[in-house]
C-alpha cells in the first residue's frame, strides 16, 4: 500500500507540479557525479554548468563539488562561474581563496576581481532570502539545542522526565510551526531560509553549507512515533524547497523510530535501513526522488576530489 502511494504520488507532481521540476535537477546532478565516478571530470563541469544555466536555484554543496572538479582540472572559467553560483548561495569568499591558493595558487587576476565582487554576492544572497523566517528558524534552533544541552547534562538526570516532556511539548509546537511556513511559503529549505551561518549559531559546522536547523528538528521530531508529513515534504522536494538527502533523512529516522503506528514513505537506507539490508535494496525507490543509489554513493566516496556533503547529518 505504502508503495503504491509512493508512485500515486511521484506521478502526481512529476506532471503536475508547477513551476521548475527539480526532480530533472538531481537527476542530471547524479548524472555529473556519475561521471565524476568514470573520471570524466570535463564532461562533468559542463554538464553542472548547463543545470546551474537551466534552473534557477542551486544548492550550494553543488556549487561547491562543481568548483572543485574545475579548479581540478584548471578550468579557470568554468571555476569562477562555480565560485560566483556559490557566493551568491551564502558560501563565504574566503572558503574559495583558500582552495585556490593551495590548489591553483598562479591564476591570480580573476580572484582578485571576484574578491571585489564578494560583497555585491553576498548582498545578494541576503536579500533572495526570507529574513524573518530565517531568524524564526535560529530562534527555533537555538531553544531546541539549549533544552537539548539540559537533558543531556549529567548532574540533570533526576530531571530528565521533566526536561524532556518540556522537550517533547517545544518541538511539536516548532514542527507545526514549520510546516505552517511550509504552507503558505513553501519549506523553510535554503532556497527560503539560505544556508546556516556560523553567525546563526556556535554549533553550525562552517563547511556545512546547507538549510540544515530545520531538519534536525524533523530529527528530533521522529526521534519517536509522530504523525507523519511524508507527502507534503514529497511535494518540497520536486519543488526544490527541501533537499532530497534531507527529505530521506527525515524519512528514516521516521521508519527507524515509529513503530509502525503511522502511514509513512519508509526506509530509504541512507542514514536508517533495516536490519536485514541488502546495499541496494532501496535502488529503484531512491530514483524516484532523484537520489543516487547506495553503491554509486560509495563508489563516490573512493575519489577524493569533491567534498563528500552525503555523509553528513544535514
Amino acid at each position: 500500500m505504502k508503495l503504491l502511494l509512493t508512485i500515486i504520488v511521484y506521478f502526481i507532481y512529476l506532471f503536475y507540479i508547477p513551476g521548475q521540476n527539480y526532480l530533472e535537477y538531481y537527476s542530471k546532478i547524479n548524472h555529473a557525479k556519475s561521471l565524476i565516478i568514470d573520471s570524466n571530470y570535463q564532461h562533468a563541469a559542463l554538464l553542472y554548468y548547463e543545470t546551474f544555466e537551466e534552473f534557477d536555484f542551486e544548492y550550494a554543496r553543488d556549487c561547491i563539488n562543481a568548483f572543485e572538479i574545475a579548479l581540478a582540472i584548471g578550468e579557470d572559467s568554468l571555476t569562477i562561474y562555480f565560485a560566483e553560483q556559490a557566493l551568491r548561495r551564502g558560501v563565504p569568499f574566503s572558503y574559495f581563496r583558500n582552495k585556490q591558493e593551495t590548489q591553483n595558487p598562479t591564476s591570480t587576476k580573476h580572484w582578485e576581481r571576484l574578491e571585489k565582487d564578494s560583497l555585491f554576492f553576498q548582498n545578494e544572497f541576503q536579500a533572495s532570502i526570507n529574513i524573518e523566517i530565517r531568524n524564526e528558524i535560529n530562534t527555533m534552533f537555538a531553544l531546541d539545542q539549549e533544552i537539548r544541552k539540559q537533558y543531556y547534562n549529567w548532574w540533570n538526570f533526576l530531571f530528565r522526565p521533566i526536561i524532556d516532556r518540556k522537550w517533547k511539548k517545544t518541538n511539536l509546537k516548532q514542527v507545526n510551526r514549520i510546516m505552517e511556513i511550509t504552507k503558505e511559503y513553501g519549506f523553510p529549505g535554503e532556497q527560503l531560509i539560505g544556508i546556516d551561518l556560523p553567525t546563526y549559531h556556535h554549533k553550525v559546522n562552517p563547511f556545512q553549507f546547507s538549510a540544515g536547523m530545520p531538519i534536525i528538528l524533523f530529527i528530533h521530531h521522529y526521534s519517536q512515533p509522530n504523525s507523519s508529513y511524508d507527502f507534503i515534504l514529497l511535494e518540497e522536494v520536486f519543488n526544490g524547497h527541501i533537499h532530497n538527502e534531507h527529505f530521506a533523512t527525515i524519512c528514516d529516522f521516521e521508519a527507524e523510530f515509529g513503530k509502525n503506528k503511522h502511514e509513512i514513505m519508509g526506509y530509504y537506507g541512507l542514514k536508517h535501513h533495516p536490519k536485514r539490508y541488502q546495499q541496494d535494496d532501496f535502488k529503484e525507490k531512491r530514483k524516484q526522488i532523484g537520489l543516487l543509489s547506495n553503491s554509486k554513493f560509495q563508489e563516490l566516496n573512493k575519489t577524493n576530489l569533491i567534498t563528500k556533503f552525503w555523509n553528513q547529518l544535514k
